[in-house]
């Protein structure tokens, strides 16, 4: 697992990197010119580890959309449940999970930094009804806020962008204990040329 994130963090440190060192044309913009450039819609992957991996690291990427509007609420659409539960040791939970239609995940971004563009997002924990082992049971995922652990960058050259976020904990029926063994990032890129495989 530690090898997933340290290869998703890499990635996305490059992203943000080429962001930082491009030509930026937007050296002179400000917060509010930042934040304009986020209030639109995007295409592009999400990158994330594969749930019939074995012992070594297999990554998949889906189409994915996400948009951002005038209020700074992200709005992720289309997230396969089951993609979040990647780790979580419930066969049951896991074939209910898949049988299931995708799911919305919404989060607050607010800008930190102007040029380049990077943000920080604040996502909201998602609770949704599973029905398995013959009961309706209620699903809790929680998910890291703040920049250092849940973030994004846009670059204003290639209009490109980036937004990780960071799963932290899977939660059965009101339960304390999380069912996640270890935090896992999901990324998102409009970068089509990205494929991590491993």
């Amino acid at each position: 697992m530690k090898k997933i994130y340290s290869v998703l963090m890499l990635l996305a440190m490059l992203s943000a990197s080429m962001a930082f060192s491009s030509c930026n044309k937007e050296d002179n913009d400000t917060p509010e010119d930042a934040y304009a450039y986020l209030h639109r819609s995007f295409t592009g992957k999400l990158i994330c580890q594969d749930e019939s991996r074995t012992d070594s690291v297999v990554m998949d990427t889906l189409d994915a959309s996400w948009s951002i509007n005038a209020s700074n609420k992200l709005t992720i659409a289309h997230v396969p449940l089951v993609k979040m539960l990647v780790g979580v040791d419930n066969a049951e939970l896991i074939e209910a999970a898949n049988a299931m239609a995708t799911q919305t995940l919404a989060a607050d971004v607010s800008v930190v930094h102007v040029t380049p563009i990077v943000f920080s997002v604040l996502p909201q924990a998602l609770t949704v009804a599973v029905r398995f082992g013959g009961s309706d049971h209620l699903l809790r995922i929680t998910f890291a806020s703040g920049s250092n652990l849940s973030w994004g960058s846009y670059s204003v050259n290639d209009q490109s962008m980036v937004i990780n976020i960071m799963e932290t904990g899977v939660y059965l029926d009101g339960s304390t204990t999380n069912l996640l063994p270890e935090r896992k990032p999901l990324l998102w890129s409009t970068e089509q040329k990205v494929h991590p495989v491993m």
